[in-house]
């Protein structure tokens, strides 16, 4: 599936080097555009009881829309005790607090019309220990059910039953026996050595693939067999991918435009084999290991010349020894970590910064929700998963977590009518990129500059080829390029600060230079 983007490029003193202002046709992959990662909970209120609802992001796809996302990844909505819901009861049905499988399939329906697509949060590395599987198999044991848990006792001297991940024991009691949960007590992890839990996964894959859901966000990839929980000298690693390709073949089957995205919190090499079975594949060091320091001292990583653009190269060409067709997705922060606004200071310029490098890297973007309106938040989980801000006209404002970062937030409503603010800089960046071939489908190459302030690289497609340069400080930088690369100043595609040089970058700003 391809969305067609039809977007009119502004005309200002700063996108310079267009013949004309008009309208612009490109064909997008699903898998080439803008993703936007919502926390249903917080983002949109359709029946005014405080809480994000499925109806909600539906009767707001106008707002996403306008944005320029091209596709949509919804945290969990399945029933589930808690109120984050990565801990499912049901996963054939929608939690009543957000609405129902009609609601979904509305939902589906009228994103698709926009050419958004939709994936969901599937997590299936364990239940909440209310499933009814885990109820009858801790109940019993003579239940059909106990072989969907792993379980384990002192008897059985293969498996260290003192095993600590993260600091805490994953081996947790229950009557007689134990049962192994990698994350809380009140998570048990599924058996994927049972051949009945892998059909009933499946089975569930089939069941929101016949729906209309373009594919799934799988929560915690990599800990399908996880430490501690197979006998000694089990490659986990191994069993984990041969569980992931055994998946990604089902999905296949059903709709070979599938998209899978993989959660796997791990550096470039433990992550490139993953590659085998997903599509795409989160890039958590981008923002977090990267840009975010980066911004914050003005320069490059630790002072290290082109460190950032060297390994993040070095990163890709460890994914494509997995496989050539690799999806990078990267990302400034999501709903596990700080936001990227207070890590920034509250800076508007740093941030603008931030998107205008990672919204022109390799891959598939992905933003949190609120992102764009630089919204606030720090540990704990509550409270980086605040109330989106819609604004006072708005009849969509949730209420479910009390405001304690983004009472002083700018509102969406607000800043859609502010040229200069952090949205409309989002909404610039992402037009651009899905309105050159380079930026939404190029692969990502290094330059080098003689300045540490400065991060240079080249982004080059089929019939396309584009230099980028980000000043990282908040002084003017006169940079040279190691590389030959002709650059004039008549091919100056933006600019978000007027300079008439292409070696001259002003403060905080990025140039963006096509290349003839």
């Amino acid at each position: 599936m391809r969305k067609k983007i039809m977007a009119v490029l502004l005309c200002t003193a700063f996108i310079i080097g267009l013949s004309s202002c008009g309208v612009l046709e490109q064909e997008v992959e699903k898998s080439e555009g803008v993703y936007y990662e919502i926390f249903v909970r917080s983002f949109a209120d359709s029946n005014g009881d405080g809480i994000g609802d499925i109806n909600g992001i539906t009767e707001n796809l106008d707002y996403l829309d306008e944005l320029g996302v091209t596709g949509l990844w919804l945290t969990p909505f399945n029933p589930s005790p808690s109120y984050h819901k990565y801990d499912v009861t049901n996963y054939y049905d929608v939690d009543p607090e957000y609405g129902t499988v009609e609601d979904v399939q509305r939902l589906i329906d009228e994103a698709h019309k926009r050419d958004i697509s939709v994936i969901m949060d599937l997590v299936i590395n364990h239940t909440s220990s209310k499933h009814p599987w885990f109820k009858e198999a801790s109940s019993t044991t003579d239940s059909s059910y106990k072989d969907y848990y792993n379980w384990a006792s002192l008897e059985k001297g293969d498996i260290n039953l003192k095993t600590r991940v993260w600091g805490h024991p994953v081996w947790i009691k229950n009557k007689e026996d134990y049962y192994y949960a990698l994350f809380w007590d009140q998570m048990p992890d599924l058996n994927y050595n049972s051949e009945a839990v892998r059909n009933d996964v499946k089975d569930i894959a089939k069941f929101w693939l016949e729906l209309g859901v373009d594919g799934f966000r799988c929560d915690a990839a990599m800990h399908i067999f996880a430490p501690g929980e197979e006998p000694n000298g089990t490659n986990i690693r191994q069993a984990t991918l041969d569980w992931w390709n055994e998946f990604k073949t089902y999905c296949q089957g059903i709709n070979d435009e599938v998209i899978l995205v993989g959660e796997v919190w791990t550096d470039p090499k433990g992550i490139a084999p993953y590659y085998e079975s997903f599509d795409m594949l989160f890039n958590f060091s981008v923002g977090e290991d990267y840009l975010i320091p980066m911004i914050n001292t003005g320069t490059d990583k630790s002072g290290k010349n082109n460190k950032f653009v060297d390994d993040l190269y070095s990163a890709l060409q460890t994914f494509e020894t997995t496989s050539s067709e690799y999806i990078d997705a990267p990302f400034l922060s999501n709903h596990d970590q700080n936001r990227v606004m207070g890590r920034l200071g509250n800076n508007v310029k740093q941030a603008k910064l931030a998107a205008s490098i990672y919204l022109t890297l390799q891959g598939t973007p992905y933003i949190y929700y609120g992102e764009e309106i630089g919204m606030l938040g720090n540990k704990p989980d509550e409270q980086i998963r605040e109330p989106f801000i819609w604004g006072e006209e708005s009849d969509y404002q949730t209420s479910w977590e009390p405001l304690t970062y983004n009472n002083e937030t700018v509102s969406a409503e607000e800043q859609q009518l502010d040229e200069d603010s952090l949205y409309n800089h989002y909404r610039e960046m992402i037009d651009l990129r899905l309105n050159n071939e380079a930026l939404y489908a190029g692969r990502f190459s290094p330059l080098h500059t003689d300045r540490p302030e400065v991060i240079a690289y080249q982004m080059t497609s089929k019939n396309q080829s584009i230099v980028v340069l980000h000043n990282l400080s908040e002084e003017v930088q006169d940079i040279l390029l190691h590389e030959e690369v002709d650059l004039k100043v008549e091919d100056i595609l933006y600019r978000n600060v007027a300079e008439e040089s292409t070696s001259r970058i002003q403060p905080l700003s990025t140039t963006i230079i096509e290349v003839k």
